[in-house]
């Protein structure tokens, strides 16, 4: 058939279509591993298979199935059957899913996303600290529009909020933390759907502040010296200066004594 009467795609490969963006999708659950072991099965050459290597290799696994008719706008069964064969059911069930969703047989459902990663702190000082963490895996078929930092007093003390808005980026600078004392941190996702259970626990501690010692402070520029041993004569707890201490006393002066002996 001269190629110029073929029809043309049903559709765009490029993401935007639905069977882009199930493409897409599809090569966001498939491993690098899974792809490996699939091309294998399928007969792919060991050139293909090392280019599977590079950068975004499921992506380029997905357009690999395409351009030989593993996978295509309304038939997938070369790729299930690989799954099946290989033990993966549960990630052939998931992309079954996908497809059907590609083909309207059903709604995709919005869920809640799951968890952000755990928190790490990339910055911390006397009163305040920069905490990051990573997106969920899963973002519950819905976009992720923020997350809720909270922090906790250690110990006892309840969880709130560090800002009253959605923080949209997957890092924020907490302030008016109080110098020594131990805070737990943790993010929660949210999308239309509703908020993610907690991250894991992040524990910090901020900085003490940290006074540098003066001159006189310095223990190696303390000096000692050993005391006078008193003057004969003098009683106990007498000085010889009545202004160096509170425990001193001044002699008194016989009647007439004009300071001479």
């Amino acid at each position: 058939m001269d190629p110029s009467e073929m029809d043309p795609p049903s559709s765009p490969t490029d993401g935007t279509s639905d069977f882009g963006l199930f493409k897409v999708k599809l090569g966001g659950e498939m491993k690098l591993k899974y792809c490996v072991d699939i091309a294998t099965l399928l007969g792919y050459s060991r050139a293909d298979i090392d280019e599977l290597h590079r950068s975004n290799p499921c992506q380029l696994f997905v357009a690999m199935m395409e351009s030989r008719g593993h996978i295509s706008d309304s038939n997938i069964e070369p790729l299930t059957d690989a799954l099946t064969k290989l033990g993966l059911g549960g990630i052939r069930t998931k992309v079954e899913e996908l497809f059907d969703i590609h083909l309207g047989r059903i709604t995709p459902q919005e869920d809640a996303p799951h968890a952000p990663g755990k928190p790490i702190v990339s910055d911390v000082d006397v009163t305040k600290a920069t905490i990051t963490w990573t997106p969920p895996k899963s973002n519950g078929g819905s976009e992720i529009i923020g997350y809720v930092v909270q922090k906790r007093e250690v110990p006892g003390k309840p969880w709130s909020k560090v800002t009253k808005t959605l923080v949209k980026e997957t890092t924020f600078t907490v302030t008016n933390l109080i110098e020594g004392t131990d805070y737990l941190f943790r993010v929660l996702a949210e999308n239309a759907a509703g908020q993610s259970p907690a991250s894991p626990l992040l524990w910090q501690r901020p900085k003490y502040l940290m006074m540098p010692l003066t001159p006189l402070e310095s223990p190696s520029s303390q000096t000692w010296t050993s005391p006078k041993p008193p003057s004969p004569g003098l009683l106990p707890g007498q000085t010889e200066d009545p202004r160096s201490s509170a425990m001193s006393c001044r002699r008194k002066r016989s009647p007439g004594s004009h300071g001479r002996r």
